[in-house]
């Protein structure tokens, strides 16, 4: 693992001009909570662009052109298999379970799922404006819960049972920003998958009934998660590989995928300093080959990341109205995928 002072190294933030080069790896300690580099990792500068030099108008003009910052899509293997397993004819929607405020007591819902579990929604009231809502399998005989999510108090659950030993369930909000994710539970593992999700990138296809997915899961360890849609239909117990865990302190949503489908670019939020930091892993080894801070990361204001190629990503800042927007600034990230020195 690296040293917490060679990963500030590491994430240096850009300076106001000129290139900036990412500090290079070089010695191993034991710090838990850090996430280590590869021995030979890739070679990553960044570079600003002066908005001012008449020479780089042709980076305002690209920007203005608000280009699509994505370059994978999402799974669509499940769209007929998730209907015809539905075997439910409506949902088991439990959208209005409320507390009991006056009594400070949790309110439930629940269902038989199997000869000896049930399935429970429950709320625990918090304040008048707070709450949580959890999804939970309980024992018939002995009451003990085991924990499958939880959300706030605008999260709904739909429930559709599959069988004696997995179900399907689709966890949305209120919040109106059409945050949905559709996922599905398996007794015998002990796991969910996700096999859809809209508005948050955490699905990444890479053909052949392959997919990523970036989750935090109940323990709030973070993740990096090769699926084999296939398998998963099957009932097969290795559906879901680890490529990669972030651990506790960081939380990972996909970004782009590189044109041979062999790398996959992340930003991932570290908790403990409040930073974005791309992080790029080879899908194959399960090798994390780049960590670094992203320019503009502390900044308030919106920002746009696109990847132009494998090794090339632009980052840019505009304001103003949308048809003839002002761009403030410009950077550039070169990626040496050769492992190349990196000073």
């Amino acid at each position: 693992m690296i040293s917490i002072a060679l990963l500030g190294l590491l994430m240096a933030g850009v300076c106001s001009c000129g290139q900036v080069e990412v500090a290079e790896v070089t010695e191993t300690t034991t710090e838990a909570d850090v996430i280590a580099l590869s021995e030979n990792p890739w070679g990553v500068t960044i570079e600003q662009i002066d908005l001012d030099d008449p020479a780089n108008q042709k980076y305002i003009d690209w920007a203005k052109e608000c280009p699509t910052s994505n370059t994978f899509e999402s799974p669509e293997y499940f769209s007929e298999w998730t209907h015809e397993m539905r075997t439910d004819k409506e949902p088991s929607s439990w959208t209005y379970v409320w507390a009991n405020k006056k009594k400070n007591m949790p309110r439930e819902k629940y269902r038989s799922w199997n000869e000896t579990k049930e399935l429970v929604v429950r709320f625990i009231h918090k304040n008048e404006s707070d709450g949580d809502k959890e999804l939970l399998i309980r024992d018939k005989a002995t009451g003990k819960t085991v924990q499958i999510a939880k959300g706030g108090f605008d999260t709904l659950y739909d429930i559709r049972i599959i069988s004696d030993t997995r179900f399907l369930y689709d966890v949305s909000y209120w919040d109106g920003s059409g945050a949905e994710q559709s996922l599905v539970y398996d007794l015998e593992t002990g796991d969910s998958i996700c096999y859809r999700s809209i508005v948050w990138d955490k699905l990444c296809d890479l053909g052949n009934e392959q997919y990523l997915w970036s989750d935090r899961n109940r323990d709030a360890e973070s993740g990096l998660y090769l699926i084999d849609a296939s398998a998963l239909a099957t009932g097969n117990k290795n559906a879901k590989h680890t490529v990669f865990s972030w651990g506790s302190d960081y939380s990972g949503g996909i970004q782009y995928l590189s044109s041979d489908g062999r790398f996959v670019y992340v930003e991932l939020y570290q908790f403990s300093d409040d930073t974005r930091n791309r992080g790029v892993y080879d899908v194959e080894t399960g090798e994390q080959v780049a960590l670094f801070e992203l320019p503009l990361a502390f900044t308030s204001v919106a920002y746009d990341y696109v990847l132009i190629s494998d090794d090339l990503e632009y980052v840019y800042y505009s304001a103003g109205p949308v048809n003839d927007p002002v761009i403030h600034y410009f950077f550039i990230i070169h990626y040496d995928r050769t492992g190349g020195k990196q000073r």
